[in-house]
């Protein structure tokens, strides 16, 4: 069924289960209307709309968990208005022109419809709307790729994971296990493969690395080789939605044994820290760059994050907070990484919903840092990657390239690609396509360099069935980098 010119009314009875990990929306054409309940937001997508993610409430003052309730959308003229339980939600200016097929979408969630009714032109011609296409993994040249981590049966996730190279030659990745459900609060543990060939193949079976120690879960591993020699391993525990803190292992035998969880942060409250974002610096100084959202006393998650660092020069006995931390009062700042430059600085960047990734830099080894400031590095709301190719000294890029980008594929974690500077990150050059396929979701990259080549282990789903749930091996020669194509 699709909306033709005119005036419409749509009207659906449901309910939705487990409102606090899961997302819906109901799809007009490219359009939408969203509720994300991991953030606690309704908002607007689409052309039509002039919107991309704009929050229009709090789902909470209309709908509750497993209660059943009446959404409406209706046109009238030029004015679209959406109603909960005749409760008007919002109301905008649009076009009185065709929108294309209705649907309902979960995405995380468990949406029981009960009624379903609409009025008005419906456009007989979409009445059958065309197969969508398959996912298609992209044949690159001098690329290879494995899908590792497919979702399985009791497994509905895999991602957020990092690499280490062991004394004895392997390579372990630890990642982020979810097993009961595919949100980011579902249930998760920590688990390790193993790869003898530099990561050409990888064994089949798991290793429980940390149990799920959190009330919601554990997830995003971070892997260092201290300068003491030893392994730490940085990860979330997830308690609730205002006390989500990184802590800390360690292990002196490579993997066999592992001291207890340390946390990072005493002050409880929601913070982000990605996965493959610990660094130590020539220094030694140790460094995890955080985004909090959160705190008891807040009790709403707040998109805008507050970014800073969080500081350890005792190899993590002790932590304390830079002194700058900064929340963008017009832009989402989101999901910090940090990159040691050359002349001893450091460049930070984050994900926004602005157009680009945003950049910071401190020249006290992270204390404080400049105001954020966009780049010329065009992305969507979705986090890059920046590592220093020992061969070369270059810097490696890993983003969704947004320059130039179709206008139906703003907003999307597609395509997925690489680039090196030159010139410490001021300028990039020589990018290339890695994967392509429209309903790709490419993100949450660690990066490892084994030798000649480059590693990369990478969320690389389908978004209409999950675009977390799959983590894929992606593999190339760091000379393939700066062939010319």
């Amino acid at each position: 069924m699709g909306i033709g010119k005119g005036d419409f009314r749509i009207s659906v009875r449901l309910k939705l289960i487990g409102m606090k990990s899961s997302a819906a929306a109901l799809m007009m054409g490219r359009n939408y209307f969203g509720f994300e309940g991991a953030h606690g937001k309704m908002f607007l997508t689409g052309t039509m709309f002039k919107a991309y993610g704009t929050p229009i409430g709090d789902p909470t003052a209309f709908m509750t968990d497993g209660k059943p309730f009446t959404f409406v959308a209706e046109r009238k003229g030029t004015k679209l208005s959406f109603f909960i339980d005749e409760k008007l939600v919002h109301e905008l200016s649009v076009t009185d022109e065709a929108m294309g097929p209705v649907s309902l979408l979960p995405w995380r969630a468990t949406m029981h419809v009960e009624q379903f009714s609409a009025s008005g032109n419906l456009n007989e011609k979409l009445t059958e709307p065309p197969k969508p296409k398959p996912y298609v993994m992209k044949d690159v040249k001098g690329v290879t790729k494995t899908r590792l981590l497919p979702p399985r049966k009791g497994n509905p996730r895999n991602s957020e994971g990092d690499f280490i190279r062991l004394e004895d030659g392997r390579i372990l990745f630890v990642y982020t296990h979810f097993f009961g459900g595919a949100g980011d609060h579902s249930p998760a543990r920590l688990m390790g493969r193993f790869s003898g060939d530099g990561g050409k193949t990888w064994n089949d079976k798991d290793t429980l690395i940390v149990d799920r120690e959190g009330d919601m879960n554990v997830m995003s591993a971070s892997l260092l080789r201290l300068h003491n020699g030893n392994i730490a391993l940085f990860f979330l525990r997830k308690n609730s939605i205002t006390d989500c803190r990184p802590l800390m292992r360690v292990t002196s035998d490579e993997g066999k044994t592992w001291s207890d969880s340390k946390l990072c942060i005493e002050t409880v409250g929601y913070y982000v820290l990605n996965n493959d974002r610990a660094v130590q610096l020539k220094s030694g100084r140790i460094l995890l760059p955080v985004s909090m959202h959160n705190t008891p006393r807040q009790k709403k998650f707040d998109g805008r994050g507050v970014i800073s660092c969080y500081l350890s020069d005792d190899n993590g006995k002790t932590w304390r907070q830079s002194k700058t931390a900064q929340k963008g009062n017009k832009v989402v700042l989101q999901e910090p990484g940090v990159i040691e430059l050359a002349d001893g600085s450091l460049m930070m960047f984050c994900r926004t919903g602005s157009g680009s990734q945003f950049l910071s830099f401190s020249n006290d080894e992270g204390d404080t840092w400049s105001e954020f400031k966009p780049s010329s590095i065009l992305s969507p709301l979705s986090p890059a990657s920046i590592e220093r190719i020992p061969k070369t000294g270059d810097l490696l890029l890993v983003w969704n390239n947004h320059k130039e980008i179709a206008p139906h594929l703003r907003g999307k974690r597609t395509p997925f690609n690489v680039a090196i500077s030159k010139d410490e990150g001021k300028t990039w050059q020589a990018a290339k396509t890695l994967e392509d396929d429209p309903n790709g979701w490419y993100c949450y990259t660690a990066v490892e360099f084994v030798g000649g080549d480059v590693l990369l282990a990478h969320c690389a789903g389908d978004r209409r069935t999950g675009g977390l749930n799959t983590t894929q091996m992606t593999r190339f020669a760091i000379d393939w980098l700066y062939e010319s194509e």
